[in-house]
């Protein structure tokens, strides 16, 4: 069974940042998690899609250059940098939170260019026009739908070719005996102890995320300096 830092180590760093990513991966995960948008000059930036308010106002990065989010959140990363620091060393899960995908596939692909490659990522969303534009775009790509409409996946399924079905640990038995039945990858969120994950293992669940890989998986390895 795999392991996924959500959004990095969420439950221990700043999520989404590459701090986090590097925690997630000290601690000895099997992947990352992490939350793309796209900025309004098709920037793709790690960002979860909660709106914060500036001058007033409250607005995306959907809607504003890079430039100008950097300078409002000086640790925000573009998703560049985040393969980057997963290069080698991880799998990606991409959560694609915007329908403005094809700066964030141009992206992935710079990365991810051989057969091979395509088994060290996958791209995720609730958003069943996001799926079908990542597939029409990219046919080759895994793609993966969440949601916590527990039946939802079930018409996506029948629609796309997807590769994994995510969903809330409380859906399990709803959700995880058919999906495996179908021959669709099982992951369940959020796993933060060890005695939950040895059971989902035992159900044949295919990977977990976690919020806190540390006190899942052991103390961040140290790093050389």
């Amino acid at each position: 069974m795999l392991i996924i830092g959500h959004r990095g180590a969420k439950g221990e760093i700043k999520q989404n940042t590459l701090e986090s990513i590097e925690r997630a991966i000290d601690s000895g995960v099997d992947m990352v998690e992490f939350d793309v948008m796209t900025t309004k000059d098709n920037i793709p930036v790690l960002y979860h899609g909660l709106r914060f308010s500036a001058w007033g106002r409250k607005q995306l990065p959907e809607v504003m250059s890079y430039r100008l989010l950097k300078s409002l959140r000086p640790n925000i990363a573009r998703l560049d940098e985040a393969l980057e620091h997963c290069a080698n060393k991880v799998g990606v899960d991409i959560d694609v939170k915007t329908r403005k995908v094809d700066a964030i596939i141009k992206t992935l692909q710079k990365y991810y260019k051989s057969p091979d490659d395509i088994d060290k990522f996958f791209l995720s969303s609730h958003m069943f026009c996001t799926l079908k534009r990542i597939q029409s775009r990219w046919p080759e790509a895994r793609i993966a739908a969440y949601s916590l409409n527990p039946f939802s996946w079930i018409v996506r399924n029948q629609r796309l070719n997807l590769f994994a079905v995510g969903f809330p640990r409380k859906q399990r038995l709803l959700i995880q005996p058919l999906a495996m039945r179908l021959g669709l990858k099982t992951y369940i969120y959020s796993v933060n102890d060890r005695a939950s994950a040895e059971k989902y293992e035992k159900c044949g669940t295919w990977a977990i995320i976690t919020n806190e890989p540390s006190a899942l998986i052991g103390k961040p390895k140290p790093r050389k300096r």
